[in-house]
């Protein structure tokens, strides 16, 4: 599942604006008001739209930039995205749990002696090559697991606030950096700047 989302998600066209041949960009800063064009893409683009300077192109309900999936992340996978990291964070959790079972079934806490110690014991007494390797590698799939758990996890919690206010991290960005200067949008959008 992880495998396919994040394919789907890197792959799928994230709604790039197309520029259109009918209206010269000079035309388009006479009679649009210039907050809505694109100096280098030379569009007149939507609302939710930005330009991402890493693909050089307008992307349409630009949410952000995946390094991840080396693509943007609009309107054409934001759903895909979305869907990736909850099945990256159910994958780590799985792993975490399938890992701790495996562990906790090879150490011997009879003795009281402490967790940690219990561990190396048990991976450096395995009888043969095999299992020591066997050990190692359930120990260091659960640590690098329990290490992403937390970023994942927040990336999972933003995501979908944001998918549930029909918002995109732009707009929430950008409406908190707003808030937080104590500004009124109702009363910028509503004057009138040509006096």
């Amino acid at each position: 599942m992880v495998l396919a989302t994040f394919f789907l998600g890197a792959t799928q066209q994230p709604g790039y604006i197309e520029k259109g041949a009918t209206i010269s960009f000079l035309k388009l800063n006479e009679y649009f008001d210039p907050s809505y064009i694109c100096p280098k893409c030379e569009i007149l683009r939507p609302e939710d739209s930005r330009h991402c300077y890493i693909c050089d192109r307008c992307v349409q309900r630009f949410d952000h930039h995946c390094q991840w999936m080396d693509t943007c992340i609009g309107v054409g996978n934001h759903n895909y995205f979305l869907m990736f990291i909850i099945s990256m964070w159910a994958f780590l959790a799985l792993n975490i749990v399938i890992c701790s079972h495996m562990i906790g079934a090879k150490i011997d806490m009879s003795e009281g002696t402490p967790f940690f110690q219990a561990v190396v014991q048990s991976v450096s007494l395995s009888e043969t090559g095999l299992a020591f390797m066997s050990n190692l590698t359930v120990i260091i799939s659960m640590t690098v697991s329990i290490v992403f758990m937390l970023p994942v996890t927040l990336l999972v919690i933003v995501h979908s606030k944001n998918f549930m206010a029909n918002k995109t991290t732009m707009n929430r960005m950008k409406d908190s950096n707003v808030a937080g200067m104590g500004i009124d949008l109702q009363e910028i959008k509503g004057r009138d700047y040509a006096q």
